[in-house]
């Protein structure tokens, strides 16, 4: 169904009840619905998933036309828009804090809790504890360390349209991402790339 689903269907939804008093929270996937579900009233906004922010920044410009927009926000990942200067021009469009939902999870203590029960589960916290005392860093700084080349790379690929997959479409039935098992080394941690 949601392969069918495109910025004027879900711009409909709101343009044929105008005289729904809900709210509209529009976000780009799923796991993004399961993010911001807890922090809404279920009873006063309804939040729907665009399948990527170009269909959500369609859906704007389609209410905006149609000046249908007074109840509607939209929540869609910053990637590279601010190295870029490419904000979003909607008022009712905003921007994740970090590049994305999981960045910003990685900036709150979630990481660390569940690093923490993760490795109490399976009685590792030791191990943890002395692997990032040995690279004298957090958690935190060393998984964003060892993601900096990837994303290095993911921006030089959007930039010169190499057209490198990151992300796996749903629409797609090829997965064409790439196989981080081929150079991340999970057992020592390092990431054994040259770009």
């Amino acid at each position: 169904m949601r392969n069918n689903i495109g910025a004027q269907d879900l711009a409909n939804e709101i343009l044929m009840d105008r005289k729904n008093p809900l709210a509209y929270l529009y976000v780009e996937g799923e796991s993004d619905i399961n993010f911001f579900v807890k922090f809404i009233d279920n009873s006063k906004c309804l939040i729907r998933a665009t399948y990527g922010n170009p269909t959500l920044l369609a859906v704007f410009d389609i209410l905006l036309k149609h000046n249908a927009n007074h109840q509607v926000l939209g929540v869609i990942d910053a990637d590279f828009r601010r190295i870029d200067g490419d904000l979003p021009a909607h008022p009712h469009i905003f921007l994740t804090d970090t590049h994305d939902l999981e960045t910003m999870l990685m900036q709150s203590d979630t990481l660390e809790l569940v690093a923490n029960k993760f490795c109490r589960k399976k009685g590792t916290e030791a191990q943890k504890e002395a692997f990032l005392k040995s690279k004298n860093k957090t958690l935190h700084e060393f998984l964003l360390d060892l993601a900096l080349p990837i994303a290095h790379f993911k921006y030089l690929s959007d930039k010169n349209n190499y057209s490198f997959k990151f992300k796996r479409n749903p629409l797609d039935r090829k997965d064409e991402r790439p196989d981080y098992k081929e150079f991340i080394d999970k057992d020592k941690m390092m990431l054994d790339i040259n770009l």
